[in-house]
């Protein structure tokens, strides 16, 4: 007979396996390959390391992703790079978007 509940295995077990996955997702590094089809611009960006936005690669990003006609950079939101990594990633490509 155990001493220890059944639940309780079973709850630390789970602790266990959620702590480990939020820690594998605080160490990637999100990176986005763009193409500005107008300019003829490339640019591999990292955006995002250790669950934290990097402000230059923002920054790098509304830049890229300028109206190339009056040369204005864009602003943003900081999780429309997320979207579109997630898209990229599940679209499985190594090109540039």
């Amino acid at each position: 007979m155990s001493v220890w509940p059944r639940w309780l295995t079973f709850v630390i077990l789970a602790v266990g396996f959620l702590s480990a996955a939020v820690s594998g997702a605080k160490a990637e590094i999100r990176t986005l390959k763009l193409y500005h089809l107008h300019t003829h611009e490339k640019a591999e960006i990292v955006y995002k390391r250790n669950g934290r936005y990097d402000p230059e690669g923002l920054r790098k990003i509304n830049i890229i992703l300028r109206d190339w006609r009056r040369n204005d950079p864009t602003k943003m939101a900081p999780r429309l790079p997320d979207l579109v990594w997630e898209a990229y990633r599940q679209s499985g490509p190594t090109d540039y978007i």
